[in-house]
């Protein structure tokens, strides 16, 4: 399994600065019994202002978990959950956790599963009611990719994306270049490197033409 954790900065267009914390596994990690310990972990930290210099800014940072693809019901429970997160307000949504499935309720097992994962840690000392645990998924994104599997939609997507970008929009130079991206991030990953936007831009001018 590969791991790597990074950040992004961005503005908006009223120059607000929005940050993202990625937290990218090579391997599946979200199942039927919610989010693993570490990553639920590294979120309570951000939210918290635990063991980070950065100050996280509730309802507008975001927390993010790169996977490998994920179990259509996982996936799709997920999706419905964060809608309804994004959409709904914490204390409505914790009503419906704790409503009885006899009564109708339309939150599944796999929700409540999902929800009960990211209580927070007890090294942290911080008594915690589900209304923010709500909250705090409320930050969380979810993404997965299928780029190990033969027929890949992710590698397809991003094969498009790279041809989209160069000057020559030849299909050759867009599969030339992700491979190179891809050999640019083996070559950084066992020592934790990185690489800015600029940086890579300066890596990769020497042969590829960029629109």
């Amino acid at each position: 399994m590969a791991c790597r954790r990074f950040g992004a900065h961005c503005e908006g267009p009223s120059s607000e600065r929005r940050s993202v914390g990625i937290s990218i596994k090579s391997d599946q990690q979200v199942n039927t019994h919610g989010f693993p310990s570490d990553f639920v972990d590294l979120a309570w930290g951000q939210w918290l202002g635990c063991g980070t210099a950065r100050v996280f800014q509730r309802g507008r940072d975001a927390i993010v978990l790169v996977t490998a693809e994920l179990p259509i019901a996982v996936k799709s429970d997920w999706s419905a959950l964060l809608s309804e997160i994004l959409h709904g307000t914490a204390d409505r949504i914790v009503s419906r956790l704790n409503s009885s499935t006899q009564d109708g309720s339309q939150v599944s097992a796999l929700q409540r599963s999902i929800v009960a994962s990211f209580a927070c840690p007890q090294r942290y000392e911080h008594p915690v009611e589900v209304a923010e645990t709500v909250r705090l998924l409320h930050d969380v994104r979810l993404l997965d990719f299928d780029f190990s599997s033969p027929t890949s939609q992710g590698r397809a997507h991003a094969l498009r994306d790279c041809q989209s970008i160069l000057t020559s929009g030849e299909a050759g130079e867009a599969q030339a270049l992700w491979d190179r991206l891809v050999a640019i991030a083996d070559e950084k990953r066992p020592v934790g490197g990185s690489l800015d936007l600029r940086e890579l831009l300066a890596v990769l001018r020497d042969r590829f033409g960029f629109r």
